[in-house]
Parts: structure tokens; C-alpha cells; sequence
């Protein structure tokens, strides 16, 4: 068997194919046979893993313990080894030799792999560049930046394909997208076109990014090797799609003629939605408005269309976008299911105990009774998406940031023509759903890096939702509105009755009751042993 080696802590592996099926599973680093993550490797009758090849060698942040009194030895160059442990658990640690002569300090910096011989006990790593001191920010910053995404988009060699479009249709009437103030990369917009007081044509555009990158080039090979974009604060840190595609030859702006994908509704004051039709089209965006200064001509029209699709009064310009994306991705899902191709979401059905007992607390926390949702093929049995009470739902308005949507346009775009043969999915659902954990991850642990080195508040206000019991200890989950994130906690059980707890610190200078759903108070501290950060938050609740 052949396969590629697959792992979280360097400790539980799995073997899986070119296809993602699970070949072979193991525990024990030995036994990975000097393997590293993503590494071509044999496994042979007697379940010996063997390394084929390794894997193109990417930046890995860590920390270069220049600090520590321990060295490993001296290379011909005369430099001396330290130790670098991977912000990402998934690697073990390296030997990596520096010139640095400041060894006051430990360092954020990024390697990349450099041998693995017989007689090491750990690999070698040759230094890339020091990106600062541990525990500064903008270099922990940077750190967990490269640890969630080593890849950056294309820069040479760009340029727009042709248009293989037999015939495009012109959208008429206003147009605007509506997005924060000063977003460049516009997937959407909206134009309205009134046929009398009581009708009008609503069009919902995407842009039409298929038609504008090679399919299986350079581009869209190392866009599906990121999955999608990564934000910092709002802003484009890591673009799934080079600049020159997202903020400018595919970006909807203001002022500029683009493709698209658009759906047509017909929309009623009485009758409500009459009509739709699909349509590969060429706009002008008009203009482009906040959030906040959409004028109310337009809104009174996004306020009744939206409510009609909802069937509940929306009065938030940022719902009425979510509403009509919703629309347009649902009607969309509807013909890859049809077809039988393409990548939809299911989203399982939740823990009903869990979810009664948050709703019976407050019906905003219902939402953390459910899984998350993740990607599955349009052709399997099961797509049910739980949380909008749907069939079948699918990601399709966003293709400047998420690979998925970019993929489905592509098939959406050969429904609308009338094809469905030869219509194939290009990428496994395994590896989209990996990058999606990642990029939650990457905005998790940035909320609890700024937490712990930049905020100066550190009590925060929390509300119980579990606690479970584990031996002489109990486990806590506190939902953190500020941060709309889980922490937890775990404390030793002194006592339990009827729901009950009362928990003391391990030094028992702290005792107090515990009871499921209550409001708490907690305060956050660091520990600098840990490598992830959301393993270094050390949340202590407050008396």
C-alpha cells in the first residue's frame, strides 16, 4: 500500500490514498519511520511504514530555543544546534544551527526541512529568518499566520483567459454591491430594475471567476491547495487568489465592466416571488455602499424581497445580503443535486438534550448544540443541511475566497448552459474541510494571542454550558460572548448533588459552586510551556 502520511501530534498517524481513504493507521513516532506530514510513504505486508519521497518542503514557524543552557552540537560551519519546536503540533521538533549571538531571548522563526539521517533522533531544519522575539505580537502574529497558511498566491505569469462564454446577458437596472468600507475583493452584487409599482426584477450577481482562470493551471492548482482566504482585522492577509484576480480582473468595483453568474428573481409586492432564470451575464457595478449608508430607495426594496425569501420582517442591511446569498446558493445547490456533481454542505443534526438545555438559557446559544457543518459530494445520499432546514445548500457566492465556490461555479456554469456530462469535482471534500478547521483555528487562536498580549482587559464575563465529570476532577466548557468562542477549564470535583458542584483549584485556595448554565466571571493567564494557543490560555475562573 502507498499513500500519504497524515497526522495532528506526531504520535497517531494514518496512511490515506491520493483519493483520502484511510489505508492504514498507527501509534508511535518510531514507527512513522522518519516520516513527516505529508510524505509519500509505503506500508508493507508486515505494516512497516517505509518513506518514499518526501514532500515539497514548506516554511514551518516555531521557536528557536536559543534560550535554553541545552545545545546540540556543532555543524562544519562552526554553528551550534538549538532545538525549534513547531507551532504545529503536527511536526516533532528540529535541530537547527544559528549564527545568533543574542541568546537572551527565545525566538519566533520559520525553517524549512533539511535532512533526516539514520543516526538523528530529530530532523534538521535550515533557519529561514527570525521573525521577532517569542511574545511579541506582530511576530507571534506572523507565526501563526504561516503555521495556518505556508503558501502564498502567485504573483508572475498572470493573466485573464479568454471568455468562452457563447453569449452573456446584459444585466439592466442599478447595480451595487454593499460591503465593509474599503473591501476590494467584491464577490457580489445586486441591481434592481422596476417594471411598475408593484414588480420589480431583483438580479443577484457573482463574479464569474471560473471564466476568468485557467481550470487546473497554476492559479486555481495552488488556489485549491489554500482552500480559501485568510483576514486579518478585514483585510486580505493571505488572498486565496493572486491580487490581480481578487481585487482587480474578478473584483465586481464600482466603475468596471465584469462577468458574472447572475439569478433573476421576480419579485410582487402581492404575489411574491414569481419567477427565476439563471444566466451567465456582463454588468457594471454603479456604486458601492456601506452597511451603514445604503439609501433607503434601495433598502425599502431589499427590505421586502428579503422578507418575502425569509418569510420574517429583515431589517438589517447586513441580513438583507445574508438573505439573498442564502437564495442564491440554496437555488444553486438544487441543480448540482439535480446533476448529481458538485460539493455541497451537510450540516448534522444536533444533540437534542444539549440544544433544549442552551435554549432554555437563552435561545442565541442554540447553535452550540450542533456540529459544525462541512463539505460532502452533490451524488451522496446524505446532504441534509439541519441548520437551514434544507436538502440540499451549497457555497457558491464567494469564489474570489473559497475554492468550493469557485468549484461549483464551474458546474453551475455547464447546468446553465444545458451540460451535464463529463461534469467532475477536482479536489476532495477531505482537504476543504481540512482548510476550513484551519482557517477557525487560525481566527481562534488570534483572539487568544491579542487576549494574552495585547488586550489589557484579562476578566472576562462567561455562562457555563457543561460540566463534565472525570474522575476526581470535572471539565468545564464556558461560552465567552466577547470573543463568540468556547474556552475550557478543569478543576477538582469536591463534591456533586442534583447538578450541584462545588470545584476547588489544585491548591484548594479556591472552592465555590458550579451549577450548568450559570453566568461566571473568569480571568485569563498564559501558559508559555504550551505551543498552540488556545493549549496556552489558562482560564481561571473568579470567586
Amino acid at each position: 500500500m502507498e499513500g500519504s502520511l497524515v497526522t495532528k501530534d506526531y504520535q497517531h498517524f494514518q496512511v490515506v490514498s491520493d483519493t483520502g481513504q484511510l489505508l492504514y493507521e498507527f501509534e508511535g513516532a518510531k514507527k512513522a519511520g522518519r516520516a513527516l506530514p505529508g510524505d509519500a510513504v509505503s506500508v508493507s505486508p508486515d505494516m512497516t511504514v517505509t518513506l518514499l519521497a518526501r514532500a515539497p518542503p514548506l516554511p514551518i514557524a516555531g521557536y528557536l530555543e536559543l534560550n535554553s543552557k541545552t545545545t546540540y552540537g556543532i555543524t562544519d560551519r562552526g554553528l551550534t544546534l538549538y532545538l525549534f519546536v513547531p507551532l504545529d503540533t503536527a511536526y516533532p521538533s528540529f535541530y537547527v544551527a544559528s549564527s545568533e549571538k543574542d541568546r537572551s531571548q527565545k525566538k519566533v522563526a520559520l525553517i524549512k526541512f533539511l535532512s533526516w539521517d539514520a543516526k538523528q533522533t530529530l530532523p534538521r531544519g535550515a533557519l529561514d529568518r527570525i521573525l521577532g522575539s517569542a511574545g511579541d505580537l506582530e511576530a507571534e502574529e506572523d507565526a501563526l499566520l504561516w503555521t495556518a497558511c505556508p503558501f502564498k498566491s502567485l504573483k508572475e505569469g498572470l493573466a485573464v483567459l479568454e471568455d468562452d462564454c457563447p453569449k452573456r446577458t446584459a444585466v439592466k437596472g442599478f447595480t451595487f454591491n454593499i460591503d465593509p468600507e474599503g473591501c476590494r475583493d467584491i464577490d457580489d452584487c445586486v441591481t434592481l430594475e422596476q417594471i411598475d409599482e408593484q414588480e420589480w426584477w431583483i438580479t443577484i450577481t457573482i463574479s464569474d471567476v471560473a471564466s476568468c482562470v485557467e481550470e487546473m493551471g497554476a492559479v486555481d492548482v495552488m488556489a485549491s491547495t489554500m482552500g480559501q482566504t485568510l483576514y486579518r482585522d478585514g483585510v486580505a492577509i493571505r488572498p486565496m487568489l493572486p491580487p490581480f484576480f481578487s481585487e482587480e480582473n474578478c473584483s465586481l468595483l464600482a466603475g468596471s465592466e465584469r462577468r458574472g453568474v447572475s439569478l433573476s428573481l421576480c419579485w410582487h409586492l402581492a404575489d411574491g416571488i414569481t419567477h427565476l432564470e439563471w444566466s451567465e451575464s456582463i454588468l457594471r457595478n454603479n456604486v458601492t455602499y456601506t452597511y451603514e449608508s445604503v439609501p433607503e430607495e434601495h433598502g425599502t426594496v431589499l427590505r421586502g424581497v428579503t422578507s418575502c425569501l425569509a418569510s420574517q420582517d429583515i431589517t438589517d442591511p447586513h441580513e438583507w445580503i445574508e438573505v439573498l446569498m442564502k437564495f442564491y446558493n440554496t437555488e444553486a445547490a438544487s441543480m448540482l443535486k439535480k446533476a448529481g456533481v458538485g460539493i455541497l454542505r451537510r450540516h448534522s443534526e444536533p444533540d437534542r438534550a444539549r440544544l433544549d438545555k442552551y435554549k432554555s438559557w437563552d435561545p442565541a446559544l442554540a447553535t452550540l448544540a450542533s456540529s459544525a457543518a462541512e463539505y460532502c459530494l452533490a451524488e451522496e445520499e446524505n446532504t441534509r443541511h439541519w441548520g437551514l432546514e434544507s436538502d440540499a445548500y451549497c457555497h457558491v457566492t464567494s469564489p474570489i475566497r473559497r475554492y468550493a465556490d469557485l468549484m461549483n461555479q464551474r458546474i453551475l456554469k455547464q447546468l446553465i448552459r444545458g451540460n451535464t456530462q463529463g461534469l467532475f469535482v477536482s479536489v476532495m471534500c477531505s482537504d476543504l474541510n481540512r482548510r476550513a478547521k484551519v482557517a477557525k483555528g487560525y481566527e481562534r487562536d488570534r483572539i487568544f494571542l491579542n487576549c494574552l498580549l495585547k488586550d489589557e482587559k484579562r476578566v472576562f464575563e462567561g455562562r457555563v454550558l457543561d460540566v463534565d465529570t472525570e474522575g476526581a476532577s470535572v471539565r468545564l466548557r464556558i461560552w465567552a460572548p466577547q470573543w463568540q468562542r468556547t474556552v475550557r477549564c478543569r478543576y477538582k470535583l469536591v463534591s456533586e448533588e442534583n447538578g450541584n458542584f462545588i470545584i476547588s483549584s489544585a491548591d484548594e485556595s479556591m472552592k465555590r459552586l458550579i451549577i450548568e448554565g450559570m453566568p461566571v466571571r473568569f480571568k485569563c493567564a498564559i501558559n508559555v510551556v504550551e505551543r498552540r494557543w488556545k493549549d496556552r490560555l489558562v482560564v481561571n475562573l473568579l470567586d
